[in-house]
């Protein structure tokens, strides 16, 4: 499966690395967008899709801005998705996003390969009342919300500034933790909001994979992780791949093959700090 997609970038690859994210949203990546055509987007999706394919991917989670190409895309290759059209309003169109996502909504929702997220785009992308009325279409529909989020530092301070709390309470006060919730990235999510999105765990016990790769060098918050398993009482699979874990937090995940029902755990490019 893949977690979090925008395969409509595929034809972007080696664009311009070691920009810091804004600049290569701002500078590259969006104004390269403004010129896609429909032909681009679906050609860029099917490529995509062969290539998941070869790799023995079946299943992506989709965010992106052309449903018609990319669902058409997705209809042929015959991949699972969940697709997510990339909601916003910062950009002066976000009642546009409603009317094209409604239409590709009842043309595919009967598509037993295809199930649908509401996806805006971010936080900063996104005026508040904008998010609210995304968090109640979602719920309509029940479908879940797909978002990014705490990508890096820049996007954390400027949430705090924009709403003066915690980037977590920030969601909660835009009712987006009363949805189904995918948060892409969350690298930056601080102790305090880690802590939140741990307690609503809680309603997942039926959750078998559980996938927190890549959070962050120091792997902040670790222990709210293992206070989460207590929740999930039935896990299959955890990844923590690419992360530094100190040797003490990983004593404690230990316990955690036995008492959870942990059968694989995946460590790859990982840090035992000085180990």
């Amino acid at each position: 499966r893949y977690g979090h997609s925008h395969h409509g970038m595929a034809i972007f690859k080696g664009i311009n690395d070691n920009l810091t994210l804004d600049d290569w949203l701002n500078k590259k990546i969006w104004p390269i967008e403004n010129n896609l055509t429909e032909e681009d987007i679906y050609y860029s999706t099917l490529y995509s899709c062969i290539e998941m394919i070869k790799s023995g991917c079946t299943c992506t989670n989709e965010m992106y801005i052309n449903n018609e190409a990319t669902l058409k895309a997705f209809k042929e290759s015959k991949i699972r998705c969940l697709y997510g059209y990339n909601f916003m309003d910062i950009n002066g169109k976000g009642d546009e996003c409603f009317t094209s996502y409604k239409k590709a909504y009842d043309e595919y929702k009967d598509n037993p390969l295809i199930n649908f997220s509401v996806a805006p785009h971010s936080l900063y992308t996104c005026s508040k009342e904008y998010l609210k009325r995304c968090s109640d279409y979602a719920l309509e529909l029940n479908v879940p919300i797909h978002i990014h989020f705490c990508e890096n530092e820049n996007e954390v301070k400027g949430i705090k500034e924009n709403y003066n709390m915690d980037p977590v309470d920030a969601l909660e006060s835009v009712g987006l933790l009363r949805n189904k919730l995918i948060l892409a990235h969350g690298t930056f999510i601080t102790d305090e909001g880690l802590k939140k999105l741990t307690d609503s765990l809680k309603n997942f016990s039926g959750l078998r994979r559980l996938n927190v790769s890549n959070c962050g060098f120091e792997f902040p918050g670790f222990e709210h992780l293992i206070n989460a398993l207590q929740y999930i009482k039935r896990i299959e699979y955890l990844n923590v791949s690419g992360n530094n874990i100190k040797s003490e937090n990983f004593e404690n995940l230990k316990p955690c093959f036995s008492s959870f029902g942990i059968k694989n755990l995946n460590m790859s490019k990982c840090s035992l700090g000085n180990e």
